[in-house]
């Protein structure tokens, strides 16, 4: 049993309990904490500005909504089993979602630029963590 609420802010309330899951608000990774139309990532895109590591680009854009979310890019010609693709992915997502509650208002659309293996996950993971919480200064 969901409980929707028209406020944006109240929607992603770090007390609300997700009855679904079980989870409280600030572990779960719910619907309104991604980027989800083509939109969306656009708008994260052209604005162009980033913070680029060894293994991830984070493109930042300030927005009204009052809660981070995330979009997450990968290119089948930077890593081509779809494994891999999906490993990615979830490393991003769970280093995201434990991070959600502590950072500032943006969009955050993540790209991967190189091949993750197992023993690189807790290396990518540090960047990510390190980029997100830091975000460019070309935000507004």
């Amino acid at each position: 049993m969901r409980v929707e609420q028209k406020d944006a802010c109240a929607c992603l309330s770090v007390n609300r309990v997700d009855q679904t899951s079980g989870m409280t608000g600030n572990s779960s990774f719910p619907r309104q904490a991604r980027l989800l139309q083509p939109t969306q990532f656009s708008a994260v895109l052209l604005r162009r500005c980033y913070r680029k590591g060894h293994f991830v680009q984070v493109y930042v854009l300030k927005t009204e909504y009052c809660s981070a979310r995330l979009g997450i890019i990968v290119a089948k010609r930077d890593l081509h089993r779809s494994v891999d693709r999906n490993f990615a992915k979830r490393l991003v997502r769970e280093t995201f979602r434990t991070q959600r509650s502590t950072l500032p208002p943006l969009d955050y659309v993540v790209r991967i630029i190189k091949p993750i293996s197992s023993p690189e996950a807790a290396a990518m993971r540090h960047e990510l963590e390190n980029l997100l919480v830091k975000p460019r200064s070309c935000i507004d």
